[in-house]
């Protein structure tokens, strides 16, 4: 057995205990929904989907079968032993994209390298959270094998491996299809080296890697029209339809803020790790200039989509949409190397900042995420004031969903009770800055009494 599938295999294994380590012992999300939906599958024999997703419908049923079958013959009641089978869904799924960021990760290092960054991956980026959170890892799952294979293609120019990136990232129209924004990225990337539009050579080229790039749209199109004429009774069109989160959208500009500087939800204040990418992007660029284009162009694209989304992602755990870019963004890591340590300063900012980052992922990871927005429903109910539609949260440091988890976890620890104390501002510094004025501002305290045991309560604490 090659070293490479050793150690792929072990990083599999060992996050995937880990995840299930931390996982809650309720859903989370709309996770809830999908188990329903699931359940309700095998009950009646149908192939009925939600805002999950066919993908994630169709790869989370095996497990809740087999959980089903293990209630059956044990005798549970309730069907705990389905849940806690499709509670280890999104903990599967995300340690398989940690083999994948191996597999990535491998083609520009050394194995020891990508072994390491592969862990920062795992435990230092919202990938960590969100295996216990849901939502998105199916998804971000289908991206990262679309751009493995995509960057496999670059390095060994196997029209297969240009086949197979294709495949998963056209299975996103059974997933996440507002991923296809980036398109562009993967076309530049398609691109032949010293490309001319003048050359018939260099034009014929570049028409035959998307034409392979393209061909599973002949199976994948079809499949999903049909499936949407089964579900909703039309063939474009569902559940969920993203442009309803763009209808009543931020100004593309202060998304952008929001999603990059702002104190609720910025990308770098979840994901610290990508600050090195960031401080590493010239020299992955020097080395690896075509990767490094496609990364930029691949965040560019993203961010000032998902920055005209109301919420910029909504009041779940940090930028959720940009989730992807927790593994793309960390590429340019590939470059470090043992020189940077010599130097005191880079030795202690490199480690000291992944350091950071998997200390910060603890706050998400030791708290559910809904422990935010319910606390802020109920001030909501109690002073009639909405902190979410105001979207102070993103403004304000105080109002920061790890500000609030970090109470609930030192409360949990300590035994303590201490409130949660607010200055409300009525008006968000952003509209105060064009120009709207203050209103008075409103002090309260909240008692988090209420949702304690959302603090460091996972499923193997509540045993019989």
């Amino acid at each position: 057995m090659k070293i490479n599938t050793k150690l792929a295999i072990f990083l599999g294994i060992f996050t995937f205990f880990v995840y299930v380590f931390f996982q809650f012992p309720g859903f989370q999300g709309y996770e809830d929904e999908t188990y329903n939906r699931i359940v309700a599958n095998l009950e009646t024999g149908q192939f009925k989907t939600l805002r999950s997703g066919y993908a994630q419908i169709t790869l989370e049923t095996p497990f809740v079968w087999k959980g089903q079958l293990w209630d059956k013959i044990l005798g549970t009641q309730h069907g705990k032993l389905a849940q806690l089978g499709a509670l280890s869904y999104n903990p599967f799924i995300t340690a398989v994209e940690v083999v994948v960021m191996f597999l990535v990760f491998s083609l520009f290092t050394t194995r020891r390298k990508s072994f390491w960054l592969s862990l920062v991956y795992a435990f230092g980026t919202m990938a960590f959270p969100y295996a216990s959170i849901g939502m998105e890892p199916t998804a971000v799952l289908f991206v990262l094998l679309a751009v493995y294979f995509l960057f496999r293609f670059g390095k060994f120019q196997n029209n297969r491996d240009l086949v197979l990136s294709g495949l998963f990232y056209f299975l996103l129209f059974f997933s996440k299809a507002y991923y296809f924004v980036t398109v562009p990225a993967f076309a530049w990337y398609l691109l032949p080296t010293a490309f001319n539009l003048k050359d018939f050579g260099s034009v014929k080229k570049c028409f035959r890697r998307g034409l392979y790039f393209a061909v599973p749209l002949i199976l994948i199109l079809p499949i999903y029209l049909l499936a949407n004429k089964y579900n909703f009774g039309v063939y474009f069109g569902g559940q969920y339809n993203l442009a309803n989160e763009l209808t009543e959208g931020e100004r593309m500009l202060f998304g952008v803020y929001g999603l990059l500087l702002s104190f609720g939800k910025s990308l770098f204040i979840y994901v610290p790790a990508l600050i090195l990418a960031v401080a590493f992007f010239s020299r992955f660029y020097q080395k690896f200039r075509k990767e490094a284009v496609f990364v930029l162009a691949y965040f560019v694209l993203l961010v000032l989509f998902v920055a005209q989304i109301h919420w910029w992602s909504d009041e779940t755990w940090g930028p959720r949409y940009l989730l992807s870019l927790s593994a793309i963004g960390l590429l340019p890591l590939v470059v470090i190397e043992k020189t940077d340590f010599v130097s005191k300063t880079k030795n202690v900012l490199i480690t000291g900042i992944i350091t950071l980052s998997i200390l910060f992922q603890l706050l998400g990871v030791l708290v559910r995420y809904d422990v935010f927005p319910y606390a802020f429903y109920d001030i909501y109910q109690k002073t009639g004031y909405n902190v979410l539609a105001s979207q102070e949260y993103q403004y304000i440091p105080q109002f920061a969903p790890y500000f609030v988890n970090f109470t609930y976890i030192k409360n949990r620890i300590t035994g303590q009770n201490t409130p949660l104390r607010y200055k409300i501002i009525y008006t968000p510094p952003m509209e105060q800055v064009g120009g709207a004025g203050t209103k008075p501002i409103k002090e309260i305290t909240y008692d988090t009494g209420k949702y304690r045991n959302h603090a460091i309560n996972f499923w193997w604490m509540n045993l019989p």
